[in-house]
């Protein structure tokens, strides 16, 4: 059976974080961290690799995941998040180092965002196989086993606090990729394949943003809750 594998794009609307008052508290989030509007340029280099079907229509998701089991939010993360970013993680950096290595004499600042694009990755992939078989695992385990005691149900809160610390630098990387790039607005004379990075870009910190939210205010505290309702 093939596994389908969502887009970027489709995961930013799979993420289902629909309630206004969220919603509102993370654009102003992120407006002051991230100046201007994201713009997606239009163009397309055929030689810029797979895209994931970025383009086409994404499917959208509200369901409310304060109120949904424990285990579907599990499910949907990592379906729906870490496997369409990891993919995706994979072709930007081939395509940041492409641009960089055409780009870079004349504009010296891609060699950095290349550096940044590698560093976020690197320090997702850790983060997202750590996540997948150190966290959701045990997270799983204290649905379907509430009574259980085990080492890693002690080792849970320490281990998502390490993985919210993961969060705050790929926050930080998000802010120089958005920096370096003036909020992803390529030159007047960017060629396609210039312009698709950008736009990619984009698209993966407004998707990351949302994915981080939702594990850090939803399924997070969830988590950690029923460790507390272990203990009394």
């Amino acid at each position: 059976m093939t596994t389908v594998i969502p887009s970027i794009r489709e995961a930013v609307q799979a993420v289902g974080i629909c309630t206004p008052l969220r919603m509102r508290g993370l654009r102003e989030r992120n407006d002051r961290s991230a100046p201007g509007r994201y713009r997606r340029s239009r163009a397309r280099s055929s030689h810029a690799g797979p895209r994931n079907s970025m383009t086409s229509t994404p499917r959208a998701d509200c369901r409310n995941w304060d109120d949904a089991p424990l285990a579907d939010l599990v499910a949907h993360v990592r379906s729906a998040c870490h496997r369409p970013l990891a993919a995706e993680l994979e072709q930007l950096t081939a395509l940041a180092d492409r641009v960089a290595a055409r780009y870079g004499d004349a504009l010296p600042m891609l060699d950095v965002l290349r550096e940044t694009v590698a560093g976020l990755r690197a320090i997702l992939e850790r983060h997202l196989y750590r996540e997948d078989r150190q966290v959701f695992s045990v997270i799983l385990n204290l649905v379907t086993a509430p009574d259980s005691d085990t080492g890693d149900r002690q080792a849970l809160a320490a281990t998502i606090a390490e993985m919210t610390a993961d969060h705050d630098r790929v926050i930080d990387l998000l802010a120089r990729m958005r920096a370096l790039t003036s909020g992803y607005e390529p030159p007047d004379w960017a060629c396609p394949t210039f312009r698709t990075l950008y736009d990619r870009l984009s698209l993966v910190e407004h998707g990351l943003r949302l994915h981080l939210h939702l594990e850090n205010d939803v399924l997070f505290p969830r988590a950690l809750s029923l460790i507390d309702r272990r203990r009394t």
